[in-house]
Formats: C-alpha cells, sequence, structure tokens
C-alpha cells in the first residue's frame, strides 16, 4: 500500500518542517512555535490523586482503532451535537488531515481552501493531483475574506473547502455571520467541508465561532492536543462529523496507516480534557503575556 502511495503521489519538500527539524530543538529562544508552551508528564499527572499510578498500570498493548471509548466520549462532550461514534482519534492532526484528504477527494477534484494556512492543507491535494483554488485572506483589510470571492470559485468539480480559524498564520477568526453564511454557500452546492479547528479555545470567547459540525451534517471538525492545550508530545487528534460514509471510509484507510493511537497519550490526553478549563486558562495567560511583549518588542 505505502509503495503504490510512493508511486502515486509526488509531494513537495514542507518547507516549514524542515526548518523545524533543523532549529526547533537547537535555538536557544524560539519566536515561531504555533502551540502553547507545555507542561511536564508529572505536571499534568498532578491533577489526578492516582494519575502516577494509573498510568504506570496501563498495558502496552494496541488500543481501539477509533480511540479510547472515554476519550471520545469527552472529545464528543466539547460539541453540541457529536456522539462518540462520530469522533474519530489518530496521531495528531496531521494524520486526520492525512485521512480526509485521501478519502474526500480523488484526481479531477476542486478544492478551494483558506490561504494563507499550513502547508499540509494544500500540499497533500496537491500530490493526489487536485485542483486547488487558494481563497486569498486581505493583509490590508484584517486579513478579511470575501464571500463573493469563494462563490465566484466554485465549479461544477468542487468538491470541498477548508478554513482553519483561528487562522495559521495570520491569526484572522471570521465573524459569526459570515462564517454560517460560508456554511449556506457549502450546502447550496453540496461541499464538503474541513474546519481546521486546531486553536478553537484560544480565541476571546466573544469571537468564538460554533464547531462546523454542529452546523453542517457534511463539516469535519479537526481537534489537536497540540495546540490549545499545548500537549504537542502526545500526538493525538481528532476530527468529528456527522458524515457517515466518508467517516466510514476513513476507518477503512486508518486500518492502512496508523492503526491505533499510543495508550499512554490516550490516558494523558483524558485527563489533560478533564481539567481542560484550568490548562486553557493558563495558556490564555500566557498568550495575553506575551502579546503585550510582543507589542512593546515590535
Amino acid at each position: 500500500f505505502f509503495s503504490f502511495l510512493a508511486f502515486v503521489m509526488e509531494v513537495d519538500e514542507f518547507p516549514l518542517e524542515r526548518f523545524f527539524a533543523i532549529h526547533e530543538f537547537t535555538a536557544p529562544h524560539l519566536l515561531c512555535c504555533s502551540d502553547c508552551e507545555t507542561i511536564t508528564v508529572g505536571e499534568l499527572l498532578a491533577k489526578e490523586e492516582k494519575g502516577v499510578e494509573e498510568l504506570l498500570a496501563i498495558p502496552l498493548m494496541y488500543s481501539e482503532s477509533l480511540g479510547d471509548p472515554q476519550l471520545r466520549e469527552q472529545i464528543a462532550a466539547l460539541y453540541d451535537t457529536i456522539s462518540s461514534d462520530e469522533v474519530l482519534v489518530d496521531a495528531g492532526a496531521a494524520a486526520c488531515i492525512f485521512s480526509v484528504v485521501s478519502m474526500a477527494l480523488q484526481p479531477g477534484d476542486h478544492l478551494i481552501v483558506q490561504f494563507p494556512c499550513y502547508t499540509s492543507l494544500t500540499d497533500l491535494a496537491k500530490a493526489y493531483n487536485i485542483e486547488i483554488s487558494l481563497w486569498k485572506t486581505d493583509p490590508d483589510n484584517n486579513w478579511n475574506m470575501e464571500l463573493d470571492d469563494l462563490r465566484a470559485m466554485i465549479k461544477s468539480n468542487t468538491k470541498m473547502l477548508i478554513v482553519n480559524s483561528p487562522n495559521n498564520p495570520t491569526g484572522y477568526i471570521m465573524k459569526v455571520e459570515k462564517f454560517k453564511e460560508m456554511i449556506e454557500i457549502c450546502k447550496q452546492n453540496d461541499l464538503l467541508f474541513l474546519s481546521d479547528e486546531v486553536y478553537r479555545g484560544l480565541e476571546d470567547p466573544e469571537n468564538r465561532l460554533p464547531a462546523a459540525c454542529d452546523l453542517y451534517d457534511k463539516a469535519v471538525s479537526l481537534g489537536v492536543m497540540s495546540k490549545s492545550y499545548g500537549l504537542a508530545g502526545l500526538r493525538l487528534g481528532w476530527f468529528a462529523t456527522h458524515c457517515k460514509w466518508l467517516y466510514d471510509k476513513i476507518v477503512s484507510f486508518k486500518d492502512y496507516t496508523t492503526i491505533c493511537t499510543a495508550r499512554p497519550s490516550e490516558f494523558l490526553s483524558k485527563v489533560a480534557l478533564k481539567h481542560k478549563e484550568e490548562i486553557i486558562q493558563r495558556n490564555l495567560e500566557i498568550v495575553k503575556s506575551n502579546t503585550k511583549l510582543f507589542d512593546e518588542f515590535v
């Protein structure tokens, strides 16, 4: 299977990740991180009375392919309309993006992607010979995006829209009314909608968008422990969707890729989600403090 993928896919180098590979663990100071300052395993386990004991008792066998049932229940609780059977856990957001793009699109399809964005949201589809249009944000207008531009891009072979909000790297957050109108455009054109929501929780609550999967049955909401929670070392992400045919295809595809996630990571993710308000509040305080320092610096 993987030799077949290598044959059909010509993947461009990922410049950002190659940059990180050289500098991320050697530079004395990093101003380019996209995740919150992390905590140690000990600090996380200290939040649970028997945390260390329970971690040490975990058998190092395979875990359930869909993800730990209790963990999926916790993730489903982050949404308004999602059940645990509509959540799939995988090895980070990158694995989820790879699976969604691989199973939702095929050569000859057309994909629209908000730009700028994280490279894998565009270049994976490019490797599959998917036609891509970039829905560009306007740096002179607070990185705003015009819905008329989106409407003009949609063609007969358009299959999916990808948007990341809060956006990496611009920080742009679409207004709720515009977000809902954008989803109506997806509905009218029967488009799949991949909503990259990995920074959800770090924005001002007054600006927080509803999860796309709660508004549209062909939307896929992407989440991860890396960004808002600052726990990138767990390598654990998920997607949530009401779209059963796509969910089932990705479940089957996962048997050829990651198969399952690591039991210790699932356990630590359950601890983190149990204490999510405390963890995110701590991270928000760091963000606010660093924003002030950055403003003074520039």
